[in-house]
């Protein structure tokens, strides 16, 4: 009797999943675009072996297809695109999407994939301090809106609360 044996996966299905997820998340924080993310990923995920996908090699690629990719899309937000439903981002990295190009290259690179600053220079074709420059625009543009958006929404709270 012979007993077939089944090649396992070296990765689980489910931890796969939550890296194409995030890839895609990466791509469409970069392109703000959902068509291109997926289509990015897609392609990065065919130049890659299935043991290469969890390196960080995948979302470089990711991020360098995204960025080389973005054109007129790049200011159009998930929301106007009408693809929230099929992708939803959180509310905080939706304000991403509002920030302009290069400070929003620079965050998602450095603060949210963890890149070193010399590597998201490298990417951007940018000196290590313009990438501290623009990451810095980035955290400063999104801590002003995170700011205003807390204040409204304490306010409206104290409204309620006084009715």
């Amino acid at each position: 009797m012979q007993v077939e044996r089944h090649k396992m996966p070296t990765k689980p299905e489910s931890h796969l999943r939550k890296i194409i997820c995030k890839a895609v998340s990466v791509a469409l924080l970069i392109s703000g675009d959902i068509e291109t993310a997926e289509n990015v990923v897609a392609d990065a995920i065919q130049s890659f072996d299935a043991e290469d996908l969890s390196t960080d090699a995948l979302f470089i690629c990711v991020s360098t297809l995204s960025m080389q990719r973005t054109g007129n899309t790049a200011h159009q937000s998930v929301q106007s695109a009408g693809c929230k439903e099929f992708f939803p981002l959180p509310p905080e990295l939706q304000n991403v999407l509002d920030l302009p190009l290069l400070p929003r290259f620079s965050f998602v690179l450095h603060f949210l994939l963890g890149l070193p600053v010399n590597t998201s220079a490298c990417l951007l074709q940018l000196e290590r301090y313009q990438v501290i420059d623009y990451y810095c625009a980035a955290l400063s543009i999104l801590g002003a809106r995170s700011t205003r958006e807390v204040s409204h929404d304490h306010l409206g709270y104290r409204r309620t609360l006084s009715v």
